[in-house]
């Protein structure tokens, strides 16, 4: 079995396509947890669901928001001025270190899990569809 097939393999990832609008993605990330302890770094495998360039003016260049759940529906995001090569849809993983978990103001309140010192490990892309 090749590493992308042990990802997905037997596990439940009904969240995986991103044919809903965003209220029924609201709605399955409201029971969103800490997705780890505050302080606490470690790797996560996540699906993307926005990845906005936003922009600062001079002298910043800007920065990129990605945000991302997991499989249990817990959501999380973090900013980093480079633009990763992972694009909406795609599964990828990376290694972070929780800052916060709070509940965000820009999902309806659902807790949210936020990262720094991320480093970006892989690319899986997306799910094949069935």
């Amino acid at each position: 079995m090749h590493e992308k097939e042990k990802l997905f393999a037997d596990d439940k990832w009904e969240l995986h396509t991103q044919k809903f609008p965003h209220k029924e993605f609201l709605n399955k990330v409201k029971n969103s947890l800490p997705m780890a302890d505050s302080g606490v770094r470690s790797d996560h495998f996540v699906k993307l669901v926005t990845k906005k360039m936003i922009i600062t003016g001079a002298p910043d260049p800007g920065y990129y928001l990605y945000k991302f759940y997991d499989r249990s529906g817990n959501l999380g995001v973090f900013f980093k001025q480079t633009n990763f090569d992972v694009e909406v849809g795609d599964c990828f993983l990376f290694k972070g270190t929780v800052v916060d978990c709070e509940n965000s103001q820009y999902d309806d309140n659902i807790m949210t899990t936020k990262f720094n010192r991320v480093q970006f490990l892989r690319n899986y892309g997306t799910p094949d569809e069935k």
